[in-house]
């Protein structure tokens, strides 16, 4: 398995000359969202600096969306209703005489999440699309699992531990009474410039998301195949299910809900397999029985 990985390694360090430079500045920039949040209360040096490096990544890819508008339709169409869905509400707003610093906080990330898959999607080539599919999931997992130990280890300081943060979270919800008043466990992770809400917007990062099950996913995979991949296998698992597990611990149950059903379609593919009976089912059932308390609690917070 190490040298599958290895020559796959080499062959897209090879195709790495093929990518554009834009791609390159955006995927740099976006993963200094690790370091700073995802929902910043107010703009620092690190927001500015993202700022201007997906601007210019935008500037220097411009050409190859515009170029692919020009030669597909379906380009064409993905572009005019971007368009449409960043200025339509905008002209709404304004009827309604909203505020421009509110339309401005709610239109700029709009654009981002619209603009930047449009940018990788036209950059990728024959050439190139598995290196640059490559990069892309690299960036997205270094910014989830950064974020996720940063929420970790911060909730560890917080409350001491992820127990005593469940019990604490379920304490908040059930005090919370007509007028909005929370118990501290509320006041912690509500209040606007309070630690505990900057930590927790850390797992809002749709990033964190897509690693927890990244992992995940490969780890069942990987322990459903063969017998020298069941120890990785189960490391990946593991690691996944504790960034689950933090959704979980944070009430998040969108996020908890899709992760359990991607998980239980991963494990759908691989039913046919003979390691799932073998060694992925007699794992999940020993994990289940040896930590019942936190599930029990989590789910009851759920």
């Amino acid at each position: 398995m190490m040298n599958g990985i290895t020559a796959n390694a080499r062959e897209y360090w090879g195709e790495v000359h093929l990518l554009p430079t834009g791609v390159w500045l955006l995927l740099i920039t976006y993963s200094l969202v690790a370091f700073g949040s995802p929902m910043p209360p107010k703009i620092t040096w690190l927001e500015i600096v993202m700022g201007c490096g997906l601007l210019l990544a935008g500037i220097a890819l411009a050409g190859s969306v515009i170029r692919e508008a020009r030669q597909q339709r379906s380009a064409e169409w993905c572009l005019g209703l971007s368009a449409l869905l960043c200025f339509l509400p905008l002209c709404v707003g304004l009827l309604r005489g909203n505020e421009l610093t509110d339309m401005a906080r709610d239109i700029f990330p709009l654009m981002f999440l619209l603009a930047v898959p449009i940018l990788l999607i036209n950059s990728a080539s024959a050439a190139n699309c598995a290196t640059l599919r490559t990069l892309i999931a690299a960036a997205l997992m270094f910014v989830g699992i950064y974020s996720a130990v940063t929420f970790f280890v911060g909730a560890h300081q917080l409350f001491g531990s992820a127990n005593q943060m469940v019990a604490t979270m379920r304490g908040g919800f059930a005090q919370v009474v007509a007028d909005r008043v929370v118990s501290h466990a509320g006041r912690i992770l509500l209040e606007f410039n309070n630690p505990g809400r900057l930590l927790s917007l850390k797992l809002y990062d749709p990033a964190t998301l897509f690693a927890s099950i990244f992992l995940s996913g490969w780890g069942v995979i990987l322990m459903a195949r063969s017998w020298p991949g069941w120890l990785p296998g189960m490391v990946l698992a593991g690691m996944g299910a504790l960034i689950g597990y933090e959704f979980m611990i944070l009430g998040l149950r969108a996020y908890a809900a899709f992760f359990v059903l991607a998980i239980l379609t991963i494990c759908l593919t691989q039913i046919r397999e003979r390691g799932f009976f073998i060694r992925l089912l007699p794992i999940l059932f020993v994990t289940c029985v040896l930590l019942w308390p936190q599930i029990e609690a989590v789910l009851q917070l759920l």
